[in-house]
């Protein structure tokens, strides 16, 4: 997938990314603004249900309280009906199945009496009971009370277990819910205490609740939350049914603290424990809910409300689908207006494409974009690549036209060289041969003298013979005098020619210095190309395309710049080389020079001893012993002119080989440069 998509162009790469970058972009801030959305709506939804569950708390504890003052004033009618208080009698009297002390008042005994209690009945609707000791519990001795089978709730016992026991024995009014026989009341018991402080009685007075709050259930349930939530009461910490649902439309009865959430957890404990708060539960194969809670004060309550959390979310869901349609439409639009922009404005990149690969197979006769000749003080990448082509072709150009004349004049000079090595190749031969004669002569010459010491007598005409062997000799002086100067002066001339070959190869080497500058320099543009490309990720791959190219190409003129830089290397080690035995034979030649020079004046000296010798007869022995260690050291020197006539040849012979080898190293630059068309 990756390699498909580096073939295609770069435009569809670009548009590519654009599309990719635009779709991620949308798509996350669709979930940042959804997910932001919801959290907000939560929020809102939890500050909601707060506030419903306080206005329920507040209308539910007002309610409460208008209870509560009812029955305080109800308890005070029916108190009164007992002006001079009660008090047990000696009498017995039986109440249902117990036997109890009778119980008095102004009026009589109270037992099984229900004036009074109807009487409050009557008045106010309420009802009303008199309770009286019985050993530690409290007997139902007259009572308005009824059972739910119309019977009066008669010689029952209070209990124990009652929550108001404790307080009541204890001489403490008790009030609060109660629910008697199937009703739900709002009480009052109030004790009656003898002058032990001991609790020996109980006016009871009940306000029936039971049509209130069977309106008030009925309200809470069609309360609605949300689209499926609802109102749920619980029995409070305290209550007798602590965390029993009291309103519920499914759950009611149940512990709800024993209720376990999705995630295996108890979330309503907490209810118990805190007056307020809000909660987050999983619950089944849904994503959870919201919920809030609030304490009833006087009915020992809690209210929940709740529902699902995606309720509270529809908001979002509508925002998202919008935006999810915009941004689609926007993301489309972009695409394409960005598709169409990009491909306008990477045409120039084909023509730069197509420049560059023609420079690369080596057509420099191609005309470079001539408008941007002014150069680029912008940031576009484009321009500045065009203009590093259009400097990297004309430099190009200079330097291939610079290597072609370079080439050129080495070639011409290593042909001079090769010709005047020839000429004193020739010469140093001719030289030798002069030498060879010169020490046959001077051999000859040597015996003569050796004869003349010999024998004295015949001095005379053996005098004579030296005198001509050593005019002889004096003209092959002359002649090897003439030739070494003639040697040295070609040597000389040499020198120079591969002198001038020496500074054209070092011309050469700074023309190779430049094109690798210019290669070099193309290859840091291509580099800062490519670091800006990769900057700008993947909307600038193309570039970086494009910058490889160019540093491809930059490398493959590097590396002729190099072939060509090693070639001229070694033809200056060649040139080198041919110096160095150039200056070997002129030192050579200029040594034969001296040593000519020193057997001239010797044999002008053995000229002058001849003829002294035909004056002087009488000194021919010790003049031929003389003439005889002379023409050693002579026969020594013409031996040690052989030798650097030799040296010289081989060296004539070794500048003729590198100046055949330089021009070889020319004709191979020249194919190497053939290949650029200028």
């Amino acid at each position: 997938m990756i390699e498909q998509y580096k073939q295609v162009s770069l435009a569809a790469q670009l548009t590519w990314v654009i599309s990719i970058l635009m779709i991620s972009a949308g798509l996350l801030i669709t979930f940042s603004l959804t997910q932001k959305m919801q959290t907000h709506l939560s929020a809102e939804a939890k500050v909601s249900l707060q506030q419903q569950s306080a206005t329920i708390s507040e209308f539910l504890a007002f309610y409460h309280h208008n209870s509560l003052d009812n029955a305080q004033r109800l308890s005070d009618i029916f108190f009164n009906l007992f002006p001079q208080g009660v008090s047990f009698s000696d009498q017995q009297v039986r109440v249902g199945q117990y036997q109890t002390s009778a119980l008095v008042d102004e009026s009589g005994i109270i037992n099984n009496d229900f004036t009074k209690v109807d009487r409050f009945t009557r008045m106010t609707g309420g009802t009303a009971t008199v309770f009286a000791r019985y050993q530690d519990d409290f007997l139902r001795i007259s009572t308005s009370l009824k059972k739910q089978d119309g019977q009066r709730a008669l010689g029952t016992l209070l209990g124990k277990t009652h929550p108001g026991y404790q307080a009541l024995i204890k001489g403490k009014v008790y009030q609060g819910v109660a629910h008697l026989f199937g009703r739900d009341y709002m009480t009052i018991y109030r004790p009656i205490q003898d002058e032990r402080n001991n609790t020996i009685a109980i006016l009871y007075i009940g306000f029936d609740l039971t049509e209130g709050l069977k309106d008030l259930r009925d309200t809470l349930t069609h309360i609605q939350v949300g689209e499926t939530g609802y109102a749920t009461i619980l029995a409070g910490r305290g209550h007798t049914k602590a965390g029993e649902v009291l309103m519920h439309p499914q759950l009611a009865g149940k512990s709800l603290t024993q209720v376990q959430a999705a995630d295996a957890s108890y979330p309503f404990t907490i209810l118990l424990e805190q007056q307020k708060g809000t909660l987050d539960y999983p619950w089944q194969d849904t994503q959870g809910k919201i919920a809030a809670y609030q304490h009833i004060p006087g009915w020992n309550w809690v209210i929940l409300l709740g529902s699902f959390a995606d309720e509270f979310a529809q908001t979002s869901q509508i925002l998202r689908n919008t935006l999810i349609l915009f941004i689609g439409l926007s993301t489309l639009s972009i695409i394409v207006i960005s598709a169409w922009i990009v491909k306008q404005r990477l045409v120039p990149l084909a023509k730069v494409t197509r420049n560059l690969t023609a420079i690369g197979e080596g057509r420099l006769n191609i005309a470079v974009d001539p408008l941007i000749h002014q150069g680029v003080t912008g940031q576009n990448e484009v321009l500045h690549l065009r203009q590093a082509t259009y400097k990297m072709h004309s430099g190009l150009r200079d330097l291939v036209t610079c290597l072609e004349q370079a080439a050129q004049g080495v070639q011409q000079e290593a042909q001079q060289v090769r010709q005047a090595s020839h000429v004193t190749e020739e010469a140093a031969h001719q030289q030798t041969v002069e030498i060879r004669q010169l020490v046959t002569a001077m051999d000859e010459m040597t015996a003569t003298t050796n004869e003349v010491a010999e024998n004295a007598r015949s001095a005379a005409l053996e005098t004579q013979t030296g005198s001509d062997k050593a005019a002889q000799g004096q003209q092959a002086a002359h002649a090897i005098h003439d030739t070494l100067e003639g040697l040295t002066q070609a040597m000389h001339q040499a020198s120079q020619l591969i002198q001038e070959v020496a500074n054209e190869s070092n011309n050469i080497s700074g023309f190779m210095s430049t094109i690798s500058e210019v290669a070099e320099q193309t290859n840091l543009l291509a580099l800062n190309a490519a670091i800006e490309a990769a900057r700008a990720g993947e909307s600038g791959r193309g570039f970086a395309v494009v910058a490889d190219e160019v540093r491809a190409l930059a490398g493959r003129t590097q590396e002729a710049t190099a072939e060509i830089h090693q070639l001229v290397g070694h033809l200056q080690e060649k040139i080198d080389a041919a110096v160095t035995a150039i200056e070997q034979g002129d030192q050579a030649a200029k040594l034969g020079h001296q040593q000519a020079q020193t057997a001239k004046q010797s044999l002008t000296e053995i000229s002058q001893y001849m003829h002294e010798i035909t004056d002087h007869s009488t000194c021919i022995a010790s003049a031929a012993e003389q003439q005889a260690a002379v023409a050693e050291t002579v026969s020594q020197s013409l031996q040690t002119l052989y030798q650097l006539s030799e040296q010289s040849v081989q060296a004539c012979v070794a500048n003729t080989q590198v100046s055949i080898r330089l021009d070889a190293s020319c004709q191979h630059i020249h194919q190497q440069l053939a290949r650029f068309q200028l």
